[in-house]
This record gives C-alpha cells, sequence and structure tokens, in this order.
C-alpha cells in the first residue's frame, strides 16, 4: 500500500521549530464578494474601508487604506489584500474564473459545503490559499453573526476542550482571525496550518452529511432535535464517514470528534432545520455518494454503506427529488 507524504508539511514544522515561520497577517481594508447575508456580516466586522462587490463586479487591482499616506499626501495604495469569497458554492467556480492570475491565491474561501475537487480541479488546493471552515451563523442580510462554539470540558492539561470553533488557514488566516475575534459578535477562531485545517473541514462535512440525511428520513426536524432523539444512528454514521475518510484519503480525524460534534449540535439547536435537497446533496453528501460508487465499479465493498442506503431508500420513497 502507497502512502502519500506531503514534504512541505514536514518543511512547515521544521520552520515552525527554528522560528522562521511566516509572520501573521492582520485585518486590513479587504475587497468582498457577495452582499448577502455571510458578505454583508463580514463586512460589518471590519474598519469600513472594505470594497464589497456584486456578483459579476471586477476585483480591484489596489485599495486605499487611509492608515497610510502616499507622497501626494493621498491614502496609501493596497496591492495586496484578501479578497473574501461571500457567495453560494455553485457560484464560486464563476468567481475564481473572473480572477486575475495574479489574484487568485489571495482568494478566501468560505462555503460551508466540500469545495476540495473544485479547487483541486483549478490547483487550489494548498496549504498558501486560505480556507475557513465556520461554525457561526448569520440568519438574515444585517443581522448579527451567532457563534457556535461551546466548552465540552478540561483537557489533562486543564485546557479548556472546544466544540464548535470555527479555523482558518492559508496566507490571509491571520487577517481572518482577526477580524472575528475583534467583531462586535464576540466570535471565536483558530489559525491552523492546511493539513490541520482540512481535519477541521471534514469534521464538520460528516456532520453536516449525516445531521442533514438523518433528519431527512425523521420528516426533517431541527438539528437539535435529531442530536437529541436520534444520537446513536447519528453518531453511527458520523463513525462510518469518519473511517471513509481514513481508508480513502488517508485523514484522520482528531480523538473526540463524536463529542465535539454532538455538543455543536446541542449548540445549533432549533436554529437549524434539517435540509436534503438538490444544493445539499451536491456541495455535501454527494462527495462520498462518489466515492461508494467508484468503489462498488471497482468491485470494492462499499466503504460508507449506511450513508448509500439511507440516500437510496430516501430516493426510492421520494422523500428526495432531485
Amino acid at each position: 500500500m502507497q502512502v502519500w507524504s506531503n514534504p512541505q508539511a514536514v518543511q512547515d514544522y521544521k520552520d515552525l521549530l527554528d522560528g522562521n515561520a511566516p509572520e501573521d497577517t492582520i485585518d486590513q481594508p479587504s475587497v468582498i464578494i457577495g452582499r448577502g447575508k455571510l458578505g454583508t456580516a463580514l463586512a460589518s466586522m471590519g474598519m469600513g474601508e472594505d470594497v464589497v462587490l456584486g456578483r459579476g463586479e471586477a476585483i480591484p487591482d489596489s485599495l486605499p487604506c487611509s492608515s497610510g499616506k502616499g507622497e501626494d499626501g493621498e491614502p496609501a495604495m493596497l496591492q495586496n489584500f484578501p479578497i473574501y469569497v461571500c457567495v453560494p458554492e455553485e457560484e464560486v467556480a464563476a468567481v475564481i474564473d473572473s480572477c486575475p492570475d495574479d489574484k487568485k491565491d489571495d482568494l478566501v474561501f468560505m462555503s460551508s459545503g466540500c469545495l476540495e475537487p473544485l479547487l483541486k480541479s483549478r490547483g487550489m488546493c494548498r496549504g498558501e490559499q486560505t480556507q475557513a471552515t465556520l461554525y457561526f451563523s448569520v440568519d438574515k442580510v444585517g443581522g448579527r453573526a451567532v457563534d457556535a462554539m461551546t466548552v465540552i470540558g478540561t483537557d489533562g492539561r486543564g485546557e479548556p476542550k472546544l466544540a464548535g470553533e470555527t479555523a482558518v488557514c492559508g496566507k490571509w488566516k491571520g487577517a481572518f482571525a482577526m477580524r472575528l475575534q475583534q467583531s462586535p459578535f464576540g466570535l471565536h477562531c483558530s489559525t491552523e496550518y492546511y493539513l490541520e485545517w482540512r481535519r477541521v473541514m471534514f469534521e464538520k462535512l460528516i456532520f453536516d452529511c449525516a445531521v442533514n440525511l438523518v433528519g431527512a428520513l425523521h420528516k426533517f426536524p431541527t438539528v437539535g432535535y435529531v442530536v437529541q432523539y436520534h444520537a446513536e444512528e447519528l453518531v453511527d454514521m458520523l463513525f462510518e464517514l469518519k473511517n471513509t475518510l481514513r481508508s480513502t484519503l488517508a485523514v484522520s480525524l482528531m480523538n473526540g470528534y463524536p463529542e465535539r460534534l454532538i455538543a455543536y449540535g446541542d449548540q445549533v439547536g432549533d436554529r437549524q432545520t434539517t435540509r436534503m435537497d438538490a444544493r445539499t446533496f451536491k456541495w455535501y453528501n454527494e462527495f462520498f455518494y462518489d466515492i461508494s460508487n467508484t468503489a462498488l465499479k471497482a468491485k470494492f465493498g462499499d466503504p460508507c454503506p449506511m450513508h448509500t442506503e439511507y440516500l437510496n431508500y430516501g430516493k426510492d420513497k421520494g422523500i428526495f427529488t432531485f
């Protein structure tokens, strides 16, 4: 069996030990693409100097910054800045295509679904690309961002164990985390290296896949209801999807993932209803459904049979219309 090894991860660790890790970026004037709930909330957390673009509007080459002055006394112009992509998953490809090549590494992806296949196809799944897994929600345009982070006890060193903490990696991770942490909403955000962040991303993905699918077969209750009354069923599917990640992608989640995810579901409670429509399937469950189909076509066993069975049952019974 071949084991994939990433030499960049080893180099990043050596740089950290040697004190040569790159300095964190800080919050600054930025471009925000999308005027919906997330884009509006992110702009409200800034310093009032962001450029907020609608879909299809051109990304500027530079941004004015009032904290610095040029030789002519005018505001200094920033050539490097984060570009926060706050559009639905199905519009991300268009944003990438319209972005100038020299700005693509400044794109900050924050979609809740699994963008990894799309970003891999564009050569953008790498440590330098900024990606965030969001554990906060905004219920309406102009509404407050509500953090789902919760403390679930202490570890062996007496440090708090956290569940539902937003995480970010990549070039602009420091700027993004700083914006959230200094916001009036009291949001939390950890900064991670890419491989560690990827674990966080997949941990949330398996929860979203499992809770929505289990909920769909129980008449679409709230997330909190599924966690409270169908916890055993939910944990069984989480375990299966976690094992699928390990056996197919060599991704291992951190110990304690069921406890964290159940605590996160409790924290979300009745604020969110489970759903399983065409969009949810495409950007969440299709990732694992494709893994199953690939394995079955190759005459291997289905690595996540419970997940496949639930999806097929929902289609056969007309619960899913996609």
